[in-house]
């Protein structure tokens, strides 16, 4: 039992079961009265002792609002607020995954304070390429192919767009500015835009996205719980100083930068597409899972 446990707690989603022999609500994106896994304990630790605690990309305080927000967003079925915050395709499954719960007139509640939130980086992964970061747009992994960045002391992987059509037009980037990559991420017809996706990723050639994908653990009394029509609970607890252990998957974005690095976006004409088209994740936080509620939701599957 010890190593099923300290199996299934050394990888994402870091729960010490799996959900499914966790809890009867299997459908609810949170894992109900999970405990704090060894890696987490290991982790602060670490963390506390060379001082990197979140300092270089956030900090706790920040990570604790997002959390809060999106728990008593989610208990509220205020989906609307969390637009900014959470990928559309884990906010899309959000709504959805709830209503059969709610047809039985089963409600969320929330217990507990973030005050007394332990936040914990598990681990961090980096993801390069020519790809957007609305995960609808972006072609099947199989369809991209590894270079290396030159110059690089780590010799980063750029995951490279592979060009089969030998039809594909070279373009400049500035020449897609008129497209709305928030609402084509969000057709259900995406078929029609394959041909510019393509003509994008061809153009984007050496200017790769960066995306830092970090694994968060918190451990709190703030959570949620769900009760039946008769308000009886029937899923997680309701003792406001019990804590519970959730992991967060977040996306940040970046791109290179400096003076140089600028001029020669100018030059080539792929300034403004950088500068306008990705306002919503550039350097900021976007959940793109909890508890493996999107099986981890990767940029490229």
């Amino acid at each position: 039992m010890n190593f099923l446990k300290r199996y299934f707690s050394v990888a994402y989603p870091y729960h010490l079961k799996p959900k499914n022999l966790a809890q009867a609500l299997i459908d609810f994106p949170l894992q109900f009265d999970s405990e704090e896994p060894d890696i987490m304990q290991e982790k602060h630790d670490s963390q506390v002792e060379n001082n990197k605690f979140l300092k270089e990309e956030g900090d706790s305080e920040g990570i604790k609002a997002v959390f809060e927000t999106l728990l008593s967003s989610i208990a509220q079925e205020n989906f609307i607020s969390l637009e900014d915050l959470v990928e559309f395709n884990m906010l899309k499954k959000l709504k959805t995954s709830w209503e059969e719960y709610k047809k039985l007139g089963y409600k969320i509640m929330t217990t507990g304070s973030i005050d007394d939130a332990k936040v914990t980086v598990l681990d961090k992964t980096c993801t390069s390429g020519n790809f957007l970061p609305y995960r609808n747009l972006n072609f099947p992994k199989s369809e991209y192919e590894y270079t290396l960045i030159p110059g690089f002391k780590r010799r980063l992987p750029i995951h490279s767009y592979r060009i089969e059509d030998r039809n594909i037009k070279r373009k400049y980037l500035n020449d897609f500015l008129s497209l709305d990559f928030k609402k084509i991420n969000q057709d259900e017809n995406i078929e029609q835009y394959l041909l510019e996706i393509k003509e994008i990723f061809v153009a984007m050639g050496s200017f790769p996205i960066f995306i830092a994908t970090y694994d968060i653990g918190i451990l709190s009394s703030y959570k949620l719980y769900v009760v039946d029509q008769n308000n009886a609970v029937c899923g997680g607890s309701n003792d406001p100083n019990k804590k519970e252990f959730h992991s967060l998957r977040l996306d940040y974005m970046t791109l290179p930068s400096g003076y140089l690095w600028n001029m020669i976006l100018k030059f080539l004409k792929c300034d403004k597409f950088f500068s306008e088209k990705f306002t919503e994740w550039l350097r900021q936080y976007t959940i793109v899972d909890i508890d493996g509620f999107m099986d981890g939701n990767p940029i490229l599957r």
